[in-house]
């Protein structure tokens, strides 16, 4: 890495990144590795819990949570995160001062994802079917699976620390409504444009967004500095990843198409400027992510 970068990312940087990041690769590498261990068990004849793998490879890390009552039974996995991973720790000023933890509650109800309570509480609800319907790690629906939860852990633990978010008004309006709530009323309409640019431009979700983003591109380009050019080869299956990219650098020309929120194409003249400012950030926070990435695949190995 060259100085010169170093010192133009300055302002980027936080004090929690690289403990952020490990963590991550942790919840991930070790959510990961207990699929593969349940597929081992599977072909070999063997009915295993997908918790059971889990504890085989947490170790201490893990333990065995009632939640239910005695008529309605349940149980989730409580799983610590280690406070130092490698040469890092975990930062004093974190809001997890006494650690990340992991909730992880295996459900055929719900849809497979993560969500941040509390700042050091990760909350992931992990849909069993993909792995009781399918016969092997590669299976597409298993994979699709383990996408979805790189996805969305990258993004919600950058929101353990160094990516808060200031939830204005309008923000909170456009996350607690539907386009299709608001009755063609042009004051809602205008408060939920509003809203929509505050949460694509609030810094801690641009950073999260641009952290789970980086981690999707160093996937998919092992070692390799951010290109633009490449981004759309990135698969976004949520659809904010066109927003921060087009809907941002050209927000009422080409771009204006990403928009469209339902049969509601919402006019963003007025946030024109705003928008394009945001996508200069976006771009210098997505490289460096990416590269500090590379950096700390150089110090592991």
């Amino acid at each position: 890495m060259h100085f010169r970068y170093w010192l133009e990312a300055a302002d980027l940087q936080h004090e929690s990144d690289d403990y952020e990041t490990m963590a991550s690769d942790w919840a991930i590498d070790l959510l990961t590795n207990a699929v593969k261990k349940f597929f081992e068990y599977k072909q070999q004849g063997q009915q295993k819990k997908f918790t059971n793998c889990v504890l085989e490879l947490a170790g201490g890390n893990a333990e065995v949570v009632n939640i239910g009552t005695t008529s309605t039974p349940d149980k989730r996995l409580n799983i610590d995160i280690p406070k130092q991973l490698g040469h890092t720790q975990l930062h004093p000023n974190a809001t997890a001062k006494n650690g990340i933890v992991i909730q992880l509650t295996p459900t055929t109800q719900e849809i497979t994802g993560a969500q941040l309570n509390h700042g050091y509480i990760l909350e992931i609800k992990l849909n069993t079917m993909p792995l009781v319907q399918s016969s092997d790690f590669n299976d597409d629906k298993v994979q699709l699976m383990l996408k979805r939860l790189r996805i969305q852990i990258n993004h919600e633990m950058t929101h353990t620390h160094s990516s808060q978010v200031n939830f204005t008004r309008p923000m909170k309006f456009y996350l607690s409504n539907k386009i299709g709530q608001l009755g063609g009323d042009a004051a809602k309409l205008a408060q939920y444009t509003s809203g929509i640019v505050d949460y694509y431009l609030d810094p801690g979700e641009m950073r999260a967004h641009a952290k789970q983003y980086a981690a999707m591109y160093s996937v998919r380009f092992p070692g390799e500095s951010f290109d633009i050019n490449k981004i759309g080869k990135i698969n976004d299956r949520a659809g904010k990843l066109p927003r921060f990219i087009w809907g941002m650098s050209d927000p009422v020309g080409i771009g204006a198409k990403y928009w469209k929120e339902g049969n509601q194409d919402l006019d963003m003249r007025p946030y024109e400027q705003r928008l394009k400012s945001g996508y200069e950030q976006f771009h210098r926070l997505m490289e460096y992510f990416v590269n500090q990435r590379i950096q700390l695949t150089k110090k592991q190995r």
